[in-house]
């Protein structure tokens, strides 16, 4: 045993030595061995900001005004921000180490008008307003279908790594594929609101 490490080097030994401290660190953030392949986690939350009107003039101008209405040249009335995060697990042996107990979770935030003065409009004007809000709705949620579906991806494709040599590779292999893929929904998200006028050919206007 003695004779063993003798023949380390003292830098190979320092590399070896900061490698193991690495693997430690790791092993205090990820999944605990024996846990499950989890399919995405959820959360969903609403917010709102508010829009005043009587007419469906007034509420358009005052969606117009808001800070949204002004963030585009296409305009849009509603936002849905979504965040995946990811966790792993691996196991070493002496063919490497092999990434496993892969978990994600999703952020999904809807940002959405509010007519907090509905009770002075028109029973036309509030039916009409309904119908606006599913519609828009309805364009945010597929907002939101591109953040589940790339936390999905991140699962599958991590469970598919190959064996790697250290933990470090590990590290940059997970955060490298994850990093692609949210790129690949936001790009998703940017042509979505384009080819849909930000959900107007959806139906989400009022007239």
């Amino acid at each position: 045993m003695f004779s063993r490490l003798a023949l380390i080097r003292p830098k190979e030994m320092l590399s070896r030595i900061v490698q193991a401290l690495f693997c430690l660190t790791l092993w205090a953030f990820i999944l605990p061995a024996g846990s499950a392949q989890a399919r995405p986690s959820i959360t969903v939350k609403h917010s709102y900001y508010n829009v005043f009107g009587r007419t469906a003039s007034e509420l358009r101008d005052q969606m117009k005004k808001s800070p949204l209405g002004s963030q585009s040249k296409i305009w849009g009335v509603a936002k849905t921000k979504w965040q995946v995060t990811w966790r792993y697990g691996f196991r070493q042996d002496s063919g490497g180490y092999h990434l496993n107990h892969v978990a994600t979770s999703v952020q999904i935030i809807f940002l959405m008008p509010r007519w907090i003065n509905s009770a002075e409009g028109t029973p036309d004007l509030r039916g009409r307003w309904q119908n606006f809000l599913k519609a828009l709705q309805k364009h945010e949620n597929g907002h939101k279908d591109h953040g589940v579906d790339a936390a999905q991806e991140i699962e599958t494709k991590l469970s598919g790594l190959r064996t790697m040599t250290s933990c470090s590779e590990v590290d940059r292999a997970v955060n490298s594929t994850a990093d692609s893929i949210i790129q690949k929904y936001q790009r998703r998200d940017f042509y979505y609101d384009i080819l849909t006028l930000h959900g107007i050919l959806q139906g989400a206007f009022l007239l």
